[in-house]
């Protein structure tokens, strides 16, 4: 080996070669395959969760930008709510409506009459409709139904169908609904009733 130096190279010096090279090769595939593959693998997976983590941070921050918004909106929702509920009737407040109705009609000059139609019921409302009929003018009728949808309350008009006014009275029939919501009864209130 040391004839390499001094300008001979000899098989043996070839061999030494071969073998420095031969476990350095072994070692580089070693570190390779051992721990830089592992480590590039690790750092995709470590890449995809940075990626998914500022996608995440994006979409926080959005959100953040727009909280005030977005509570000034439920804010909204929540007054258009309580306004519509206030609008409409509780079951005790539905004898006076019919008074008032009754009242507001005779006001006018108009003779109704209002006959209870079957109360239709979903999932979270129940639709209490009635068939009017009023007699009187036609003017006066009109009034009496702009007065209806008028109301503080809500109601609705439809069906409504006005006859040809003869010596100065037509004949209106319509139908008038309110609605109530329902509140489903909680699992307390439930397991309180008797025989439960």
């Amino acid at each position: 080996m040391f004839d390499f130096f001094k300008g001979t190279v000899t098989p043996k010096d070839w061999a030494f070669v071969a073998g420095v090279l031969a476990v350095t090769a072994l070692l580089c595939g070693g570190f390779y395959f051992g721990i830089a593959k592992k480590q590039q693998e690790r750092l995709v997976v470590v890449q995809n969760d940075l990626k998914e983590a500022t996608k995440e941070l994006k979409a926080a921050r959005e959100t953040k930008a727009k909280f005030k918004e977005f509570k000034e909106e439920a804010v909204k929702a929540q007054r258009l709510v309580e306004l519509f509920e206030e609008r409409l009737p509780e079951e005790r407040d539905i004898p006076k409506l019919l008074e008032q109705f009754e009242a507001d009609a005779n006001s006018l000059g108009l003779g109704v009459e209002l006959i209870q139609l079957p109360t239709k019921t979903d999932t979270n409302k129940e639709t209490i409709p009635y068939e009017i009929i009023a007699r009187g003018g036609f003017h006066d009728i009109v009034q009496f139904i702009n007065l209806l949808e008028r109301d503080k309350r809500y109601l609705k008009v439809s069906n409504l169908d006005i006859g040809e006014e003869i010596a100065g009275i037509s004949e209106a029939q319509f139908h008038l609904s309110t609605f109530r919501f329902i509140q489903a009864p909680t699992a307390s209130v439930a397991s309180n009733e008797p025989g439960k």
